[in-house]
């Protein structure tokens, strides 16, 4: 899981105060969402998130999430841990019911044909949106292989 954080780490950014992302959802940390995973009642202004704090909130979300996607597509334990990663970055960044949503994508996966499964999540809206995460997500979903960006760090 550790390349897998990284990954996720590099994509967010890191803000210690709450900001308003590109969906205008309000986030903080390596990209939480308040909205869905409300925190305590903090005051942001003199008391920050730490990058510790972050890293700590980015592993229980993402062990949750693979939690609940494995229970709907269990073909995600069978996977090589960069391409069950490229899935979980997807899931960070829209949520599993999002993800689940990709039917094509995960018939492909299924059936073993990883270029195919890249095609399906490419020719969609959420590869239009964010163009420069879902190619580097695709091509490891593709090939396999880390994103150069992760593993030089």
């Amino acid at each position: 899981m550790n390349l897998l954080v990284e990954w996720i780490k590099f994509e967010e950014g890191f803000r210690d105060r709450p900001y308003r992302d590109t969906l205008e959802v309000r986030t903080v940390g390596y990209g939480r969402n308040l909205v869905t995973h409300p925190l305590p009642q903090r005051n942001w202004s003199s008391d920050p998130c730490t990058r510790e704090e972050a890293e700590e909130w980015l592993r229980d979300e993402l062990a949750d999430m693979f939690s609940r996607l494995r229970e709907r597509r269990p073909v995600i334990e069978t996977l090589d841990p960069v391409r069950s990663a490229a899935l979980m970055n997807m899931c960070y960044q829209l949520g599993v019911a999002g993800v689940l949503g990709f039917r094509k994508m995960w018939g492909a996966v299924e059936d073993e044909d990883f270029a195919g499964a890249a095609v399906a999540a490419e020719n969609s809206r959420w590869a239009r949106q964010t163009p420069n995460r879902a190619r580097r997500v695709c091509r490891a979903l593709e090939t396999g292989i880390w994103p150069r960006e992760i593993v030089r760090g």
